[in-house]
């Protein structure tokens, strides 16, 4: 019945998620400008991550840059800094997004540039209904881009959800705008082309504004990349619970914290993200937490996991690996039989196996898999969307 209720509750998850996107999906364009203003071309490409940021923390399922850029590649589009109407209504279909929002972007310089005027068009097309469902326009100075990023995004949450009760004065109070200089930095760092500009002008966007979100997690995820999990704990650690993608960054927070051994900080951020995400690859780690902490809280997490998601050895293995440390021979055995049957070739099972069928579980074997236990590295993406919306939906 655990099972049952389990794939049931997953099934209507999974459905949620994809009536979400069918219903009010959103992927934001770069703007585009004339070519005299190639050296202001970042402006465009800030727009798309902002907006996206502004209306994911207010329940809008919006497309992100990742799915934006493998869009790309799957249309061979090269340069999304000068696109047409056509390609932009392209990029929409292939992302299957209900509304696209698109535009350009106009300088007129003066001296000093700060004082230069600025122009920002959108033009926002429901695609599936193929009309267009408005346009808007904010101008003023360069110096104001983010205040004027910022009102852009509320306008545009009204022109697609005017159902979502929240007045400009709330909005722009919630949203501080980002400095001018901190977002320039920010955008450069995303589309540098190698790894020491892209830490260069990450590392000075968070420090230029430290209430700048974005340029954290982005290099919480650069350390992250590269195994380092020391430095990507640190700027995991500092993001903010209202970040839209606080939860991804937590589950990450976590596996870092695993890997340094750090295992009482990893059950604080396993145990607080399982309450609004309960997923198996994260009960699991909140589990491996446990029991390398040598917790019999960890039986309860293991077993129920287990029977959630009986195709995947990693579980059983944890939980015969368990027993196993509790001197549950018989019970271990058969919870390490049943993972070989999944997967044969597993090594670290078969060895397992044969300690339990000899009852060995001396200090030194216990030494010898002390960190044996598996935990998660990625969440599946599925779930994940479905409760990751609905806590969004409903913060705490």
């Amino acid at each position: 019945m655990r099972r049952l209720s389990w794939f049931l509750i997953l099934i209507l998850l999974v459905a949620v998620a994809v009536h979400a996107a069918q219903a009010s999906s959103v992927v934001v364009l770069p703007l585009i400008t004339n070519a005299d203003q190639d050296k202001y071309s970042w402006i465009g490409e800030s727009v798309p991550e902002v907006l996206t940021e502004l209306l994911a923390t207010h329940g809008i399922f919006i497309l992100d840059r990742e799915q934006r850029l493998r869009a790309y590649r799957t249309l061979s589009i090269r340069d999304s800094s000068n696109t047409t109407l056509a390609t932009n209504l392209k990029v929409a279909m292939e992302l299957d997004a209900e509304f696209a929002v698109f535009g350009e972007f106009r300088v007129t310089e003066r001296e000093p540039v700060a004082d230069s005027p600025i122009t920002l068009s959108l033009r926002v097309m429901n695609v599936r209904k193929w009309r267009k469902a408005g346009e808007i326009r904010v101008e003023g100075r360069l110096s104001d881009l983010g205040v004027l990023e910022t009102r852009l995004g509320f306008l545009l949450l009204k022109a697609i959800a005017p159902e979502v009760p929240v007045t400009e004065e709330e909005f722009l109070a919630r949203h501080p705008a980002i400095r001018l200089d901190a977002l320039e930095s920010y955008v450069r760092g995303l589309t540098a082309e190698n790894e020491e500009a892209r830490h260069r002008f990450l590392t000075q966007a968070a420090r230029l504004d430290e209430q700048f979100a974005a340029p954290i997690f982005q290099l919480g995820l650069f350390y992250w990349e590269k195994s380092n999990h020391r430095q990507a704990s640190y700027w995991l650690a500092k993001l903010p619970p209202d970040y839209s993608q606080y939860r991804e960054a937590q589950f990450m927070l976590g596996v870092c914290e695993l890997q340094q051994g750090r295992y009482p900080e990893a059950e604080t951020v396993f145990r607080s993200l399982y309450t609004v995400l309960p997923m198996p690859e994260i009960e699991n780690n909140l589990a491996v937490s446990l029991a390398r902490q040598d917790k019999p809280e960890a039986l309860e997490h293991l077993v129920r996991v287990s029977g959630a998601e009986p195709e995947d050895p990693d579980y059983r293995f944890n939980l015969g690996l368990f027993l196993w440390r509790a001197e549950r021979y018989d019970d271990a055995a058969e919870r390490f039989r049943e993972v070989l049957d999944l997967a044969p070739e597993d090594a670290e099972a078969t060895r397992m196996l044969g300690r339990c069928l000899q009852k060995e579980a001396s200090r030194p074997a216990r030494s010898a898999v002390h960190n044996l236990d598996r935990f998660k590295s990625a969440l599946d993406d599925a779930q994940f969307t479905a409760l990751n919306a609905r806590a969004a939906a409903s913060p705490e």
